[in-house]
């Protein structure tokens, strides 16, 4: 059984995460002394229209993102996070904030991962095929914690999903069950019923999938 947790964000429930990751929950400074900020690379880039690109990060991969002037004037108040952005941001952390030991512990979805798992909410074989070839190249079962980006109402509200220790679903040595795994949702607003239904949702697919991988 998988341990599901759903109130909104806490200390509590961040200290089931290292140390290192609880970080990625901090607002990350605007320069770093290391090398210059992409930040501050943003904001040097001459913009006219609203469908040029500002970036594109990284360079090449499945998940390199291109933001847009459109993208760009999200950032201001009262306005609503696109995937772009949420996409930007996770491949920022996994390039430059996580180190190369949290990288190889980390699996970070994209975040249209849950969006198409959930297209299909009845039958779960054809859920599972729709997204089985996104882990074609990695096992998620040997990862400590798996990073759900979940979009809900159309951009106007984001969630994080942290699947801990999946690789310990069906364990049964006593070393193992030390580190049960664990659904963590971090929501700002309530919402339990829907939650339930995510979770239940991504049970499903970790069932799946382990079956397949294991």
């Amino acid at each position: 059984q998988i341990q599901i947790t759903l109130d909104p964000i806490d200390n509590e429930k961040a200290s089931a995460l290292p140390r290192g990751l609880k970080n990625v929950f901090q607002p990350l400074p605007l320069d770093h002394s290391h090398k210059e900020s992409i930040w501050s690379k943003i904001a040097r880039v001459p913009v006219v229209k609203n469908n040029d690109v500002v970036l594109k990060f990284p360079k090449t991969g499945r998940d390199s993102v291109c933001l847009t002037q459109a993208d760009i004037k999200r950032l201001n108040p009262r306005m609503f996070m696109n995937d772009n952005l949420i996409q930007f941001y996770l491949n920022y952390l996994q390039i430059h904030v996580l180190t190369d030991k949290q990288r190889k512990r980390v699996h970070i979805f994209n975040t249209f991962f849950v969006t198409k798992l959930r297209e299909v909410a009845k039958d779960e074989d054809e859920r599972y095929e729709k997204v089985k070839k996104w882990t074609k190249k990695v096992n998620i079962f040997e990862k400590d914690y798996l990073f759900f980006p979940i979009n809900e109402d159309k951009e106007k509200h984001w969630k994080l999903v942290i699947v801990v220790f999946p690789g310990n679903l069906n364990a049964k040595g006593k070393n193992e069950l030390d580190r049960k795994p664990e659904i963590l949702v971090f929501d700002s607003l309530p919402g339990t019923r829907r939650n339930e239904e995510i979770c239940g949702v991504l049970r499903s697919y970790l069932s799946r999938e382990h079956e397949t991988k294991m």
